[in-house]
């Protein structure tokens, strides 16, 4: 389980920045930096993240965000993206999870090459495979003549085993 910075107080979080929840953005109440105004968006993209600093240290934004909306620290458990675009910050889209469950939301890989999810070729049987990752362990699903079958394959085991946190996409 990753480890987290501690948050800075909920007091001093709400001196620093508000939330807009029509927009998932922080906005800075305070000049915390001579090119900073107030009402400036606060954070800076990155391409997996929101970045803010607080007092000279960085947190992602939506660990602020969980923090100023529920005012609960999420200690050591991870913010996860509903829809996957971390730089959707809107409440809704933001819910707690593990490690595991956060991986389990993970889209489809960037060289998946059947263009579904959980689906390969295998070149020895000359038939499509159906596997994914479970608690640290892969599952063979097996294989099948067409890859919509695999992929059903794929779908039925991630709904059973992921529950809500399985991304069929």
């Amino acid at each position: 389980m990753p480890k987290f910075k501690p948050l800075p107080s909920l007091a001093r979080v709400k001196e620093l920045v508000r939330y807009d929840a029509s927009t998932g953005k922080l906005f800075w109440l305070q000049s915390v930096a001579r090119w900073i105004k107030p009402g400036d968006e606060a954070g800076t993209k990155c391409i997996q993240c929101i970045d803010i600093t607080l007092d000279k240290i960085t947190y992602r934004a939506h660990r602020i965000i969980w923090f100023l909306v529920t005012e609960e620290d999420p200690k050591n458990l991870l913010i996860d993206h509903i829809d996957g675009n971390p730089h959707n910050n809107r409440f809704d889209n933001l819910r707690l999870a593990t490690s595991h469950q956060n991986q389990c939301n993970q889209k489809r890989r960037s060289d998946n090459t059947s263009g579904l999810k959980g689906v390969s070729w295998c070149k020895d049987r000359n038939k499509w495979q159906a596997g994914l990752s479970f608690k640290g362990k892969r599952i063979a699903l097996g294989r099948f003549n067409t890859k919509e079958e695999a992929y059903a394959a794929y779908c039925e085991a991630a709904i059973r085993l992921h529950g809500e946190f399985a991304r069929l996409q």
